[in-house]
């Protein structure tokens, strides 16, 4: 935790204050004022993510297909659909090194579109029988 005063100084002059401060300790403990974070990290947490997504959708088309035959068709086939895609995904994230990361992050971006592609026609699909059905 980091507190810090300054008599008569503004918010501006603050801000200048802990940011010399942060900075001036950076320095001194590590050495250089950036960090390197790995990509195959950023890539591991940007599919982590997707996939808890991709699970809420899941979870959220079940709870409301329950009550109509139409909802329930489109939330399965929306499952069907995106189940190979989570699961490569889930493939990828574990295999993801730091030599394989270009490549991999370009089958991510195409599995991600691909997805996309795939949920925006489900959508299409459930507003088309919502509206035939008088649901919405």
């Amino acid at each position: 935790m980091l507190e810090a005063y300054e008599a008569y100084g503004d918010y501006e002059s603050m801000m200048e204050l802990v940011q010399g401060m942060v900075c001036h300790v950076a320095q001194k403990v590590l050495g250089t004022l950036s960090v390197k974070r790995s990509r195959q990290t950023n890539i591991r947490n940007i599919v982590d993510e997707l996939v808890r997504q991709f699970d809420g959708l899941f979870k959220e088309a079940i709870a409301t297909s329950d009550e109509h035959s139409t909802r329930k068709m489109i939330a399965d086939e929306l499952r069907d659909s995106l189940s190979p895609l989570i699961s490569r995904l889930s493939e990828l994230r574990l295999k993801i090194d730091e030599a394989s990361v270009d490549e991999a992050g370009l089958e991510i971006r195409q599995l991600i579109t691909k997805a996309e592609i795939e949920v925006t026609a489900m959508i299409t699909i459930a507003k088309a029988c919502s509206f035939a059905a008088g649901w919405g």
